[in-house]
Parts: C-alpha cells; structure tokens; sequence
C-alpha cells in the first residue's frame, strides 16, 4: 500500500481528517510515519490554507522525529510565503512570529528565514 499517495490524495481533495488516519494506519501496519508521509501531510495541509496545523507537524517532526529533510524546508517556507501573502495581517509581524517560533525548533533554520526577509526575498 502507498501511504504517501493516499495521504498526498486526501490533501488535495481537501479530507485532513483522512490523510491524519493514514498516519495511524501506518502504525497499526508496522510502518512508522516517516519523513516522506510527514512531509506530504505537511504540504497537504499548506495548499488547504491550514498554516497552523503544517507549523505543528514540523515542530513535532523536530522535536520527536523523524528528522526533516531539505525539502520539508522547502514546503515550510513555502507555506510561511503563502500564508504571508493570504494574511491581512502586518507581514513583518507574522514573519517575526514564525522566525521566533521556528528558532527555538531549528536555529539555522529561522536565522535562514530571517535572512531572506531582510534581503527582500517577500
């Protein structure tokens, strides 16, 4: 069974709650969630517009595993843009949030994040 497919499935019809079971699923079968699973729930949950719950994956990944790899970064600073450019909300105040928030999970990865705001990168 291709858990990654059924939860990348779920995400783009919109079912969060199904592609989150498929997780539990995989370790009720033996197979813990990994990076792959975890990084395509993540991205699931960023093109639905839930910022929140993509924010709470890669803090869990960070803290219990499993370790994210280059493109969980992408997909995180690719959610922080776009919630950036959906949000009615000051841009440097979300950013200063997300940069606070993610230097206690990663320190190169929130000073990276800083950088880009400052060099204009959005």
């Amino acid at each position: 069974m291709d858990f990654f497919m059924l939860i990348t499935t779920y995400g783009k019809v919109g079912d969060f709650n199904s592609a989150e079971k498929i997780l539990g699923l995989m370790n009720k079968n033996g197979y813990p969630p990994n990076v792959v699973s975890q990084t395509a729930l993540m991205e699931a949950y960023g093109k639905g517009g839930r910022y929140n719950n993509v924010e709470a994956i890669f803090c869990r990944m960070q803290k219990w595993g499993p370790e994210p790899s280059a493109l969980t970064y992408q997909i995180i600073l690719k959610t922080f843009v776009q919630e950036i450019d959906d949000s009615s909300h000051d841009k440097a105040s979300i950013l200063e949030v997300k940069a606070f928030c993610l230097l206690h999970c990663n320190g190169m990865f929130g000073s990276t994040l800083c950088l880009l705001y400052r060099d204009g990168m959005f």
